[in-house]
């Protein structure tokens, strides 16, 4: 609808002067208020709206600014004189298009830029108050700037004729964009039939304008040969080939000749549109066969026709019967010529050959085709396309396309490229689904959200996939309007998925910006179908009489005039019953367009039946059924027909040559037929009544047309059930009395139209049509015609309200405004007014204070705009009220506000709430503004908001506010878990507050906009004005369905866990950190939130309780006294060392600025020998470093220490001076009595350690001096002692003490847990002890706080208990040393260079202990592994240098003594490969990769460690052969059933690849049973088992891990050797 801006002011005024609107005078009064965000389809790849205009007006220049002149030619004629064209149509402007670089203002400037990024199609578009700029890397990018440029305008843009009345507007806004895919094309059949040079040119400027790129012509068919190929011999395909075309809505035949094609390729071209032309063949090519007999091998030169015409083209639409001959060459001389022919005038780089429905061509011959005509296209330089089964036979795929336009779940073919084009998708001369007047329905029926709900990856990957085609094939279609009628309004859907990636697309979304381009559609002509999904049509009920008393013409209107029939073909005016009549000769009809009437009808009428030859005629029909005056198969009965479902007939024929009258009523209980007013018969058909056509049937796909013959006269229809008498008043030509049902339900319907929500002028409208309405039901008599129109002008009041700009969105700021410092309110106002904001949050608001003594919500009130506000006291302040306030344009349902926690000497805080309504939706705003003081006290106040947001069950949350935070963004994490944050989306943050004067040097995150997750936030961004020490934040949020789940908080979470470093943390702790960032990688794109919040927990939990390896545990200290404090309430020296102001928990934390110094201490003014500060520690410590952040008080931080002496004193009695290393340079002179330089604070908030003033920022280094109290004494002279102030303070200090090493017992206790130990197998004595120890470790690892003693007996300890593990039942075998013979080679070749004379000591006697156990014949395996460990505990403590690959080679030399008959097949499958790789590494003699050696030597341990050894069967099989042999009937039953099941299981076990435990455990079962077998004959002598032998019974077989184990001790003990090697190196 276009808007006069003229008339809204008038009818603002008329209502000014009523006194019902006050309007500010503002030069916004009468802009629209509607976002002026535009519907862009295809959606851009980013869009950025800052809600200001560009204007266009006769003033606006447009420039070419393009370097390369060649460039700036073509940019000038395709893209300058076509965007100054399409403005000066519709504008009427005379805009100036000039070449260069524009100056001033109002420009539109096209440029060519040097970035590669954009891609040749890709462009930028960016519009501001005074420009308007495009840039691309190419021309078709800037085209396609274009394109988006033409759809920031309003719709009326496209109109064809100048439009006045209309602002030219354009929104600020950045695009970014480029496509999808490059291919993005559509079909074009003009073969069926035949459509002109400009029809082609208008479907091109058509569809550039949604950035389709390929126009593919399909130039040859079963139905016409459309292209001129020159030469006298190919005349005849032109001639008779172009001669018809398909008859189905008409013939269309023609052809281009070669100029015509050039033109379109021209014309094409100039709009960066590629013409693809296609000859489909060996299939689809009848037209080519009759025209040349050169083609066919018969005698008469024609082609083989079964049962259709061989002398012209064929006209219906039948596939696959004709086929080219294969194997005649003049079927390729004739290819090769067309071919030819058109690549000498068609540029385009592909030639389509076709290939679809071959079905008469047998597989092998059309293999044989498409592969030669591939070669004849190639042969001049075109990559060939052919359709679905060409990939299947084509021999080269790489340099073919085929053309996929399979149904259902059909797959692409690997190694092909593909142009997607799936049928039940893309086709667009596919019907749609709610009836079609063109098309056909074979694929599917095709509604325009189908036609969207596809993408090219449902049917192949990414890599293979051209692009995307949407075809249009004509067997129906001939003419502009059946062409626009099928391609619109889908093909922009299409257009988008080719532009758009997927991610970015969403058919509600795309619906609303679809439903947007109707208005543009009416100004360009398009004859597009008016879905009812898109654009609903209200139902408007029928009540009409006709009386056919014009008696001339080709029209008929009813008694209203509104309802108008149109006369085709063979009906004639003729006399009547009353006046004239219609007479119908049997070829003619009246088309009355009308929907069907829903509910209740009722048509009657005065008919004359003629003799005729027909067998079927109609009197009314429509799109579900229709009445017949002879019903279907010659009955010559009158009836009544549902469409599919059933034919109904009366027990009534009418007269010939005789007028009578018929009425038919229906009602949900059937049909009644009357004649002459008498009731005749009832039937049970109910159908929707017909008011399409009179004197024919309305539906296409009938056996027959129905057309009537005979006479018509006094048609009447109502939208009701007339009762018997009612009919009799119609017989007789009375005026009856109308039916107020349907009137009194559509008044009903009004109910929910809200006054608000639609504009001034049509509600105005629609009130008076419901007055009119309701007026009429309360009249008695009122007559059907009055009822009709009555509903006809209510129906089209509703139709035409206009809802008052309403774009699902809300626009939110939040503002500190400073009350301090006096705002000018004028001013914001009118910065909130121009940003378009419907909300905005305040803080800092004085009510009637000594600073700003007026009512500030009422200021913002008196400007005009915002006159909804509500204020929250936070404090009482200079005799009035200090707090924060709210502002808007929408009224407020509820308002209400609460106080926030607090604390001594901590400035009073609180919030508020409003409720209210907009576009249908209930919202609670909060605004706040939290303290500043302190990073305690704010985190109780968001817990209290976060409390009170989960208690609202308000279904849209927002809260805006100055949130102080002190630096770090970590504070809004608490607001994460449930909901969006504004500032700091994408990880964007700007830094609104900067603060000046006594705040000086300050800029934080501070000011926020927090929403509920169904709320999209669309854009984000800050005003920056020097109205307040803060910016102004705003945003537009999007109101959605249901929450989104949202990753802020993950993300952040995440990059903040990817920063620790593993060798940092023991092993243990880090686990649980690196398995939560595993789980985050791996979360899936539709993870709901609450995996995303789980997965967030593991990630907090992970990094909060991460453990140093090597740690230096922080102290802050028990208390502090200093010689002089200002306050000993408020700058206490306990402040130092309380963590107050501080944001983080380490080193790295950061401090406030607080400007009551309510964080830090300070003295008092010259304090001299008193400016010292002590602190108690609590306990003797041996410190290794202090780390201090000196006093911040925001422009105050000269108080800050500067020259110090630094005193320290285990009992606080006895003190030591600590002196700096030499090491330490200041960059100021110190003096020898104050020997350190303490840093300068920066005063700002957020503030980093400063330490010491030297270049490197040192802590202040004890270097482990044992101490439990630090003095801090300055210079007393100010200064000196102090940064400049005669007051001298610290804001915070820490202590480190010195560190603990964990490395080895965390290694210890990684390798065993990894370690399946067997608790079965071991004594529970021994295996309690080890898991003592173990969970005692496990405490140690986990304490941050413990030392390195305790560390140290918990190693040893857990050595112990592991060395100790002791086996059940172990029996006397073969003694294992090949792991201690390793060893002792390995240590035999250590270097004891560098070590500690204690640590070579004990590796002697070690060493000597082993050599001699191993020499031992008679060593037992414990005294074995013994040896081995104690070797292996000592080398542990060797530094070996940086190891090379001698480690590797030795270790392989070592295990390659092994025997593979000894071990399990699949360890030693394993061992062999990892065997292998590292012989790999070592056979290359110039490896320099210490990584890979490493990992070489790493998984050869690994797999040598996972080894198992074959263990002793020998008892097992002895015992089990013994049982077999018992008789069993010499044994009690219960005594040999318990043998059996033992012998059971033996068997099993044997049988299996068990453990040793296993096999032992059997044994002993068998033994058991055995010896508790009874005798029947109490003589029998008792079964013993053979091996009579005590011990050997008790004994078990040696365990397969008991090897294993002495080989993993030698293998850890190479591993951390080589480590221990490879770090010294690398050092």
């Amino acid at each position: 609808m276009k808007k006069s801006y003229r008339i809204i002011a008038s009818m603002l005024a008329f209502f000014m002067c009523l006194g019902v609107v006050t309007v500010p005078a503002t030069s916004y009064a009468l802009e629209e208020t509607a976002s002026n965000k535009r519907y862009l389809i295809p959606k851009p790849l980013s869009e950025e709206y800052t809600y200001e205009e560009f204007e266009l007006n006769k003033e606006t220049k447009l420039f070419v600014d393009v370097d390369d002149a060649e460039v700036q030619d073509e940019v000038y004629k395709n893209i300058g004189q076509a965007l100054e064209t399409k403005l000066e149509t519709s504008t009427g402007f005379d805009l100036a298009l000039a070449k260069g670089k524009p100056a001033g203002t109002n420009y539109i400037q096209m440029s060519i830029v040097d970035d590669e990024n954009m891609g040749n199609e890709g462009y930028q578009l960016n519009t501001t108050v005074e420009f308007i700029q495009l840039k691309a890397y190419k021309p078709e990018g800037l085209f396609n700037a274009i394109q988006t440029l033409r759809q920031l305008f309003p719709a009326q843009i496209e109109s064809k004729e100048v439009v006045s009345d209309v602002k030219w507007i354009v929104p600020t806004c950045n695009i970014q964009d480029k496509p999808e895919y490059e291919y993005r094309g559509m079909m074009l059949d003009v073969s069926r039939h035949f459509f002109t040079v400009e029809q082609v040119k208008r479907q091109i400027d058509l569809a550039v304008q949604y950035k389709m790129n390929k126009l593919h012509m399909h130039l040859s068919d079963d139905q016409g040969w459309r292209l001129e190929i020159k030469g006298e011999e190919y005349a005849n395909l032109t001639d008779l080939g172009a001669s018809t075309s398909c008859t189905h809505n008409g013939e269309r035949p023609g052809f281009y000749t070669q100029e015509d094609f050039k033109e379109i390729v021209r014309y094409a071209q100039e709009r960066y549109v590629e013409v693809i032309p296609e000859f489909d063949m060996p299939g689809h090519a009848w037209a080519a066969l009759v025209s040349l007999p050169m083609l066919n091998s018969t005698e008469d030169g024609k082609p083989h026709a079964g049962s259709y015409d061989n002398t012209k083209p064929y006209q219906g639409w039948d596939v696959g019967w004709a086929s080219l001959e294969c194997h005649n060459e003049n079927t390729y001389k004739f290819i090769e010529e067309a071919i030819k022919q058109l690549s000498a005038i068609s540029p385009s780089k592909y030639f389509h050959i076709g290939g679809d429905e071959a079905h008469s061509t047998s597989n092998a011959d059309y293999t044989y085709f498409m592969n030669r005509v591939t070669e004849i296209a190639q042969k001049y330089g075109k990559t060939p396309i052919g359709w679905q089964h060409y990939d299947n036979v084509v021999e080269d795929k790489e340099g073919t396309v085929t053309q996929f336009w399979s149904t259902g779940n059909a797959k692409m073919n690997s190694g092909v490229k593909y142009i997607a084009s799936p049928a039940d998708y893309a086709y667009i001369d596919m019907q749609y689904p709610n009836g079609s007047e063109f098309g056909l329905s074979w694929a599917a029926k095709i509604s325009p959200e189908r036609a969207y709900s596809w993408d090219p990856t449902n049917y192949g990957t990414k890599d293979q996939i051209v692009g995307i085609e949407c075809p249009l094939w004509a067997e129906t279609l001939s003419s502009d309007r059946a062409w626009d009628y099928m391609i619109y309004p889908r093909l922009p859907g299409h257009a988008e998925i080719g532009w758009t990636p997927k991610e970015n697309r969403n058919w509600d979304e795309y619906k609303t910006r679809l439903i947007n381009q109707r208005e543009r559609w009416d100004n360009e002509g398009i004859q597009y179908n008016k879905d009812e999904s898109l654009w609903p049509t209200p139902y408007i009920p029928l009540n009409a009489q006709w009386d056919f008393d014009e008696g001339e013409g080709t029209s008929i209107t009813d008694k209203s005039g509104e309802n108008i029939g149109t006369i085709q073909g063979g009906v004639s005016w003729s006399e009547g019953v009353n006046g004239k009549a219609l007479t119908f000769d049997g070829s003619g009809c009246i088309d009355l367009s009308h929907k069907d009437l829903q509910g209740n009808w009722t048509a009657g009428m005065w008919v004359k039946r003629a003799a005729n030859s027909s067998t079927n005629t109609v009197l009314l029909s429509g799109n579900e059924g229709e009445i017949k005056l002879e019903q279907w198969k010659n009955t010559q009965k009158v009836g009544i027909s549902k469409f599919g479902v059933k034919d109904s007939t009366f027990e009534y024929s009418a007269p010939l040559d005789e007028w009578v009258h018929l009425t038919f009523v229906c009602d949900e209980t059937g049909t009644s037929l009357y004649v002459n007013g008498e009731f005749q018969q009832k039937i049970s058909l109910v159908i929707a009544g017909p008011a399409k056509r009179i004197g024919a049937n309305a539906k296409s796909d009938l056996a027959d047309s129905g057309n009537m013959t005979g006479s018509l006269d006094e048609l009447k229809i109502f939208n009701e059930a007339l009762t018997e008498s009612q009919v009799k008043e119609i017989y007789d030509g009375k005026e009856i009395s109308g039916d107020k049902t349907l009137l009194q339900e559509l008044v009903d319907s009004t109910s929910k139209y809200v006054e608000t929500d639609y504009t001034i002028e049509s509600w105005a409208v629609f009130a008076q049509a419901l007055a009119a309405a309701n007026v009429l039901l309360e009249k008695d008599g009122a007559t059907a015609k009055e009822i009709t129109e009555a509903c006809n002008a209510l129906n089209a009041a509703i139709e035409n309200l206009e809802l008052v700009a309403k774009d699902n969105t809300i626009r939110i700021g939040t503002f500190n405004i400073a009350g301090g410092t006096h705002p000018d309110i004028p001013a914001m106002n009118t910065v909130l007014n121009r940003l378009k904001l419907d909300i905005a949050g305040l803080q800092e608001v004085d009510m009637f204070t000594s600073r700003n003594n007026f009512d500030m919500m009422k200021k913002f009130a008196d400007c005009g705009v915002y006159t909804n506000t509500y204020f929250k006291k936070a404090i009482d302040y200079g005799g009035g009220e200090y707090g924060n306030g709210v502002i808007s344009t929408i009224p407020f349902d509820q308002t209400s506000g609460e106080s926030l926690p607090g604390g001594t000497g901590i400035e009073g805080r609180s919030y508020l709430r409003v409720e209210f309504e907009k576009d249908g939706h209930k919202i609670a705003f909060y605004n706040t503004h939290l303290s500043y003081e302190n990073m305690e006290i704010r985190e109780q106040q968001i817990k209290t908001l976060l409390e009170v947001l989960k208690s609202d069950p308000t279904e849209y949350k927002i809260i805006t506010g100055d949130f102080n935070t002190s630096g770090s963004i970590s504070e809004f994490y608490p607001f994460l878990k449930d909901y969006n944050i504004a500032n700091g989306k994408d990880n964007v943050w700007y830094k609104t507050a900067h603060l000046t004067s006594a705040n000086a040097n300050v800029s934080r995150c501070i000011d926020n906009i927090i929403t509920t997750r169904n709320l999209k936030v669309n854009s984000v961004d800050v005003h920056v004005s020097d109205l307040s020490d803060h910016d102004l934040l705003y945003i537009e949020c999007e109101f959605l369905d249901q929450e989104v789940p949202s990753r802020q908080l993950l993300d952040l979470r995440l990059k903040e866990a990817q920063t620790y470093n593993e060798s940092d943390y023991t092993i243990k702790s880090f686990k649980v950190l690196k398995e939560a960032i595993a789980n985050a990688d791996k979360l899936s794109e539709d993870a709901a939130q609450a995996e995303i919040n789980e997965v967030v927990d593991a990630l907090e939990n992970g990094m909060n309780h991460l453990i140093k390896a090597n740690y230096k545990s922080i102290i802050s200290g028990e208390s502090a006294t200093a010689g002089d404090t200002w306050n000993d309430t408020r700058q206490n020296p306990n402040n130092v060392i309380n963590r107050s102001g501080l944001t983080g928990t380490g080193l790295d934390a950061t401090h406030d600025n607080n400007g009551s110094a309510l964080t830090m201490w300070h003295t008092k003014n010259n304090p001299g020998e008193k400016a010292w500060i002590q602190i108690d520690l609590g306990k003797v410590c041996k410190l290794d470093e202090m780390w201090i952040w000196n006093m911040n008080q925001n422009s105050y931080s000269d108080r800050g220490f500067r020259d110090v002496k630094i005193l320290y004193s285990e009992d606080g009695t006895t003190w030591n001076e600590l002196r700096p290393g030499e090491d330490i340079k200041f960059k100021e002179d110190v003096s020898a009595e104050y020997p350190f330089q303490f840093a300068k604070a920066s005063g700002n908030a957020g503030q980093a350690v400063t330490n010491l003033n030297d270049v490197n920022n040192s802590p202040v280094k004890f270097n482990g001096a044992s101490a439990r109290y630090v003095k801090l004494v300055a210079n007393p002279t100010p200064g000196v002692g102090s940064w400049g102030s005669v007051n001298y303070g610290l804001s915070e200090l820490m202590f480190v003490e010195t560190g603990a090493d964990k490395t080895l017992l965390d290694q210890l206790y990684a390798v065993l847990c990894e370690k399946d130990l067997d608790e079965a197998i071991y004594t529970e004595e021994s295996w309690n002890n080890f898991v003592i120890a173990l969970d005692n470790a496990a405490k140690i690892l986990d304490d941050s706080n413990t030392n390195q003693d305790a560390i140290d007996q918990a190693y040893q300890a857990l050595t112990d208990a592991f060395d100790g593990l002791e086996k059940k039942n172990t029996k006397p075998t073969d003694v294992n040393k090949l792991a201690l013979q390793i060893a002792i080679e390995m240590a035999e070749n250590a270097s004891l260079e560098n070590v500690v004379p204690a640590v070579v000591e004990e590796f002697n006697v070690a060493l000597a202990n082993a050599k001699a156990v191993y020499e031992n014949a008679s060593a037992t395996q414990n005294e074995v592994d013994n040896a081995f460990n104690r070797l292996a505990n000592v080398m542990h403590m060797l530094e070996f240098k940086k190891a090379d690959m001698r480690s590797l080679q030795t270790l392989v030399n070592q295990v390659s003594k092994l025997e593979e008959s000894k071990y399990y097949a699949n360890t030693w499958e394993a061992f062999v490969a990892a065997l292998e790789a590292a012989q790999d590494v070592l056979a290359d003699e110039n490896q320099m990769d210490q990584e890979k050696v490493n990992e070489a030597f790493t998984t050869l341990v690994d797999a040598f460690l996972r080894l198992r050894l074959i263990p002793d069967k020998s008892l097992l099989d002895e015992l089990i052969n013994q049982a077999s042999r018992l008789d069993a009937n010499k044994y009690t039953a219960g005594s040999y059933a318990l043998v059996e099941k033992a012998l059971a299981n033996a068997k099993t076990v044997f049988a299996s690849e068990a453990l040793q435990g296993e096999i032992d455990e059997a044994v002993k079962t068998l033994e058991t049973a055995l010896k508790g077998l009874e005798a029947v004959n109490k003589t029998e002598e008792p079964v013993i088992p053979a091996n009579k032998d005590t011990a050997t019974n008790k004994a078990a077989v040696k365990t397969a891990d008991n090897t294993a184990m002495t080989m993993f001790a030698g293998m850890m003990f190479a591993s951390l050797a080589c480590v221990c090697l490879f770090k010294k190196k690398e050092d």
